[in-house]
């Protein structure tokens, strides 16, 4: 509920797919196992002969020790004095979901900023496809409000409308072009 309440407070615009897929990334179990480290809640802990001589903790367990930690925090403190640990942690794993979400969506990105910035919805259309059947590529490109951005490939449509996207968001200068990502 905290996380929760975090994402809407800090992504109003967001739709709620895209909020609950940031919230998986933060509340999942290699999340929680990666904050119980940081915590350094697993160096505290003791462990019985057949963990103890582990390389790595599983996860699961990193995992389950944060929780009793905020488990306890919540008998201990109440609601509020959780909600301060949680958030203190959770923060930064917030920023890096959301941040990887956005990169990762440009199709979503573009329609949400087309729609509050410009009253458009973003069409898409093949302009090409080469290869054989079980292999073709295709060559999309974006309209938006009658203007065409410049076109993408990809090994599908999907992909190649994602591109288109990020290509369209680029040129309006929504996002920037990081010359260091691996894009297509």
């Amino acid at each position: 509920i905290i996380v929760c309440e975090e994402l809407f407070n800090q992504f109003p615009h967001y739709l709620e797919g895209e909020l609950t897929k940031i919230k998986s990334a933060v509340v999942s179990r290699r999340t929680c196992a990666l904050i119980a480290h940081e915590m350094g809640l697993v160096d505290l802990l003791l462990l019985g002969k057949g963990m103890s001589g582990r390389a790595h903790l599983p996860s699961s367990l990193a995992s389950a020790v944060l929780e009793a930690v905020i488990a306890g925090v919540y008998i201990d403190g109440g609601f509020e004095a959780t909600k301060k640990l949680v958030l203190k942690h959770v923060r930064p794993h917030i920023k890096a979901a959301a941040d990887s979400e956005n990169q990762r969506n440009y199709k979503s990105h573009l329609q949400q900023y087309a729609q509050q910035n410009l009253q458009a919805t973003p069409v898409y259309d093949v302009l090409d496809e080469q290869g054989p059947d079980h292999s073709k590529c295709f060559e999309v490109s974006v309209m938006l409000n009658g203007q065409r951005f410049a076109s993408a490939w990809g090994p599908n449509k999907k992909e190649a409308e994602q591109q288109a996207a990020r290509l369209a968001l680029i040129e309006m200068e929504v996002i920037k072009e990081d010359p260091q990502a691996d894009n297509p």
